[in-house]
């Protein structure tokens, strides 16, 4: 049983890979549209990503009470935009934009070296963010699928159900994001500040 649900997914999601390429390769343009707004206009970056900060809740205990606060957040984001992109992909398109260039302005604003080394703020990231931005990729991969692949010249004639089973086909890949963003919620709120610990004091001992 599990082969076969395991062997499904592999076959659906590799089968679907130039629609994960599209938004990877969208999420990366925008990452860079931000790093440049930070070198060139930092009074912008500065802003939005006070903003950002403060919507975040800092204050809130490492465990439980951060997992849960980061898979609340992160799944409904998913979900809406990945669903609300029935209409012509647009939703994926906007949280995919929206997330690169915000991690692009993080990354390219200058004044945030002065106050983390970068090794910590990339060990701030990957712990989590690999399983992280794969079910969010993902997710948004097949909503943009969604929202566009009915609209195709060689789908004329039989778009409603290519609409109906690219929906099928998205709430199933919403399932199985919903389990690895949890993966990542929970090592987000329980080890990656301590690996990230770990890894900065053990590079930089006289930080």
């Amino acid at each position: 049983m599990l082969f076969r649900i395991s062997n499904y997914y592999k076959n659906l999601i590799w089968g679907n890979r130039r629609w994960f390429f599209i938004v990877s390769g969208m999420f990366f343009a925008s990452a860079v549209v931000g790093v440049l707004t930070s070198l060139f206009i930092p009074k912008v970056a500065e802003e939005i990503i006070g903003h950002y900060v403060r919507s975040i809740k800092p204050d809130l205990k490492e465990g439980w009470e951060l997992s849960g606060f980061i898979y609340q957040r992160n799944i409904t984001i998913t979900v809406l935009a990945s669903l609300f992109s029935f209409f012509f992909g647009i939703a994926a398109v906007f949280v995919t934009f929206i997330n690169g260039f915000l991690l692009g302005l993080i990354f390219g604003y200058p004044k945030i070296y002065t106050l983390a080394n970068p090794l910590y703020l990339i060990a701030l990231i990957i712990p989590h963010g690999v399983f992280e931005y794969f079910a969010t990729f993902l997710s948004l991969a097949f909503g943009l699928r969604l929202g566009i692949n009915w609209t195709f010249k060689f789908n004329k004639g039989r778009r409603f159900a290519i609409f109906l089973i690219n929906f099928r086909e998205l709430i199933l890949v919403l399932i199985l994001a919903a389990a690895v963003l949890l993966m990542a919620a929970l090592i987000e709120g329980f080890m990656t500040k301590k690996i990230a610990d770990c890894i900065f004091y053990y590079c930089h001992p006289k930080f």
